[in-house]
């Protein structure tokens, strides 16, 4: 019986930002290391087990490693019939034994922000997948992570930004990180100060009714 896959993985959780964006790093990292040609996208909609397999039960092309990317999480002991229909096969794969034959060398990533976890499926790939969650952030988090971004843009800032902004904009990730590019850009070398937000952010709809 199958326990672990170290060559599977699940992204999950609310925090769709994050989500997004690490499945993006892992796509152009994998495509700048082994090609365009070892790399694809799934959607789980319609996905039967024999689609499924000829993408991920052969060695990579020419490459170290293949990555496929799953969008949701398919229902393989679900296939389709001749008139389209969707109906239970005695003969259709359960998920653990579709993934029982991934190819070691096959690196599978499903993305399900908000996995159905009643479905056996979605149960078995939990149990065999090394699972990542992305949860919302918030207070202190939110504070750390804004800070961090503000460092990978290669900017400083002052000490209260951070909250400064957190006020301004709320707690939305994809509009904090405009405003932090935004202001990464204007402040150039020098560290970005309040005076910055003040001038150059806008208050969300919902922050300028707060106040």
């Amino acid at each position: 019986r199958l326990i672990f896959m170290e060559n599977i993985f699940l992204f999950t959780g609310e925090n769709n930002f994050t989500l997004f964006e690490e499945v993006s790093r892992w796509m152009r990292e994998f495509r700048e290391r082994h090609g365009e040609e070892n790399l694809t996208r799934l959607s789980a909609s319609g996905l039967t087990s024999s689609a499924f397999l000829n993408e991920v039960a052969s060695a990579p092309f020419i490459a170290e490693r293949r990555l496929v990317v799953v969008d949701d999480i398919p229902s393989f002991s679900q296939e389709e019939s001749s008139s389209g229909r969707r109906k239970t096969s005695k003969s259709a794969l359960s998920m653990r034994a579709v993934l029982a034959q991934v190819h070691p060398q096959v690196i599978v990533l499903f993305v399900a922000p908000k996995p159905d976890r009643r479905l056996l499926s979605t149960k078995e790939l939990m149990e065999l997948a090394t699972v990542k969650s992305f949860s919302p952030l918030s207070g202190e988090a939110m504070l750390r992570w804004i800070q961090e971004a503000f460092r990978t843009a290669g900017v400083q800032t002052e000490p209260r930004v951070p909250t400064l902004l957190v006020e301004r904009v709320g707690e939305d990730q994809r509009k904090l990180s405009q405003e932090i590019s935004k202001l990464s850009l204007f402040a150039a070398d020098r560290p970005v100060t309040c005076s910055d937000v003040d001038a150059l952010v806008v208050p969300s709809a919902e922050q300028t009714v707060w106040h």
